[in-house]
């Protein structure tokens, strides 16, 4: 993937100008996006939000989620990448 990157300068027309009459940009070139998976609460909530929970319900629920880990430690496995 490529990207064009205009700066603020650059965007009011003050390009500097190569020799072949063009215009000079940053371009800088990244790899692909990795897809990570979305933690333990990343994913209760996004159920919570597509089941169109309250808000509120969602904080709740992932409070007691982390509170209830917090008290009992993480269990042996988790974190490890497979």
């Amino acid at each position: 993937m490529i990207i064009l990157h205009l700066g603020a300068r650059y965007l009011q027309g003050e390009a500097p100008a190569l020799a072949g009459g063009g215009a000079a940009y940053v371009v800088r070139e990244t790899g692909p996006a990795e897809a990570r998976k979305p933690k333990l609460l990343e994913q209760v909530q996004l159920a919570i939000r597509t089941r169109h929970y309250s808000c509120r319900t969602e904080k709740a629920y992932v409070g007691w989620i982390r509170r209830f880990i917090l008290f009992h430690g993480i269990p042996p496995g988790w974190g490890r990448r497979r």
